[in-house]
């Protein structure tokens, strides 16, 4: 059985938000958290012994990504990807197109998981057989997240909703987001679809969601934070502080 893996960092995206909020113009995944650019905590999960090619998508400020990534001196193969749309669809196809690997694990960039270990996400999906493996973590403030709707029997994933408006009353509740990895055969990528949305991740999931064939890897011990506004990268700063 071939159990090669590759994987697909999002590093291309505007971040406008982000960017607003911060008055840059930088690249989001390059900006400094903790003492390290955002991607570091996404590449640092992604260690040579689980991964043997890393495809990183690039497209805004796309030189200052690469600049950045030939200094690290990885390991494994490593190649680019460009995002003609700025859409995640766009993006992961480019992406795909330089992968030849039977499994992909697909990361954003711009967002921090804490005490996650790729090995045991990797163990999971081929444990349970699924076209894809959904990473989430339990977080409150679910007003700023992608939340999900798990079947707790066999922890299949019912849906999901986008930064959904009513839980900005209730800040402290919790629930199992999205975390920005997804783990899947070459299979699944033949179901994805644009039309299910022209930016984000519905592309990916909502074709896989309907079939029931996307099972969520829950790690409630993670600390994730998804740094897309200025609380979440305050939150980040002054956790990394306190740690």
């Amino acid at each position: 059985m071939d159990t090669t893996v590759a994987s697909i960092v999002l590093a291309g995206g505007k971040g406008t938000r982000f960017r607003q909020a911060l008055s840059t113009d930088g690249q989001k995944v390059l900006y400094s958290v903790g003492g390290k650019p955002l991607i570091r905590y996404t590449t640092d999960l992604l260690v040579a012994e689980l991964v043997d090619h890393i495809i990183f998508n690039v497209g805004y400020k796309a030189e200052d990504v690469r600049d950045w990534v030939k200094e690290q001196f990885f390991t494994q193969r490593v190649s680019f990807s460009h995002q003609d749309e700025w859409s995640t669809y766009n993006a992961v196809m480019n992406a795909l197109k330089r992968s030849d690997a039977a499994n992909v694990v697909l990361c954003n960039a711009d967002e921090i998981r804490l005490g996650l270990d790729l090995r045991d996400v990797l163990a999971f999906h081929r444990q349970h057989g699924r076209m894809m493996t959904m990473v989430a973590a339990e977080r409150d403030h679910l007003s700023r997240h992608r939340v999900l709707q798990i079947r707790s029997s066999d922890n299949v994933l019912l849906g999901t909703e986008y930064t959904p408006a009513r839980f900005k009353q209730a800040p402290s509740h919790k629930g199992y987001v999205n975390a920005g990895i997804l783990v899947f055969g070459g299979q699944a990528s033949v179901l994805f679809d644009s039309h299910h949305s022209t930016t984000g991740w519905g592309a990916l999931l909502d074709p896989l969601c309907r079939r029931r064939e996307i099972v969520v890897y829950k790690c409630s011990q993670v600390n994730f934070f998804n740094v897309g506004t200025r609380e979440e990268l305050d939150s980040a700063i002054k956790f990394l502080e306190d740690a």
